[in-house]
């Protein structure tokens, strides 16, 4: 029994760990399901929770100035669902991971 107890201490530390690595909050992962495109270069998300949110790209753009290359609409359009819902892309080279939508997308 000494040594159940033991490792969950272990795993309650290593959490308290990450925890307090990560700025408090516990990591997890919301799947998104689909996106949509909407005007204004923002994006309509559903993620596997059922909750949807809008993401705009506009602040993206404000922080990481390569995704200017989206104001191209025909481009903004081209945005998918990343394999196993992990995030959403446009290029290989321009993408976002699904903690930033969640963290960063308003609910609707």
């Amino acid at each position: 029994m000494p040594e159940i107890t033991r490792f969950y201490g272990i795993v309650i530390k290593i959490f308290e760990v990450i925890v307090s690595w990560e700025g408090a909050r516990p990591m997890f992962s919301i799947k998104v399901i689909r996106v949509t495109p909407l005007d204004n270069l923002r994006l309509l998300i559903l993620f596997e929770n059922g909750v949807q949110k809008i993401f705009d790209v506009n602040e993206l753009i404000k922080e990481v100035p390569a995704f200017e290359l989206l104001r191209d609409p025909a481009l903004f359009q081209q945005v998918k669902v990343e394999p196993g819902g992990y995030g959403i892309s446009w290029t290989d080279e321009l993408d976002c991971s699904e903690c930033e939508l969640w963290e960063k997308g308003h609910s609707i």
